[in-house]
């Protein structure tokens, strides 16, 4: 059986619940950045914690997010991390400065490659959580 050059790519996307955008499936990234994406997620990578914020993301709509950097070589990856506790939509959203210096989006993942390094209790996140319920029980 021969397989298509796209097997892997679309067993990627599955996998790790990559989307171009979380509200437009006809939005597009280039095949090359998402090959990119799918090699570069195959090996390891120690992100930093750079800080907390909101972004905005698409259509108005926000996202309390740790920022966390990745420098690979003259490439610089960024990830924001979703903080909140939405179950059904993407928890990552990428981007990616080329050694053009220019930004790319790469779109969104719903899961973290089992390659990277990634602890979810950090002081960082406890921090998050506590002012999220006292947050709520202000409401």
């Amino acid at each position: 059986m021969i397989q298509s050059a796209d097997e892997p790519v679309e067993a990627f996307v599955r996998a790790m619940g990559w989307m171009a955008s979380i509200r437009d499936s006809s939005i597009k990234v280039s095949e090359a950045l998402l090959k990119e994406l799918m090699e570069f997620s195959s090996r390891p990578a120690y992100w930093t914690i750079d800080a907390v914020g909101t972004i905005p993301v698409e259509d108005g709509e926000k996202w309390l997010v740790r920022f966390r950097t990745f420098v690979d070589g003259s490439i610089i990856w960024r990830m924001h991390e979703r903080l909140d506790s939405v179950s059904s939509a993407p928890r990552f959203k990428f981007v990616r400065r080329s050694p053009e210096l220019k930004w790319d989006d790469v779109g969104y993942l719903t899961e973290w490659p089992s390659r990277w390094t990634s602890d979810s209790n950090e002081p960082m996140q406890q921090l998050v959580e506590v002012a999220q319920r006292s947050d709520k029980r202000r409401k």
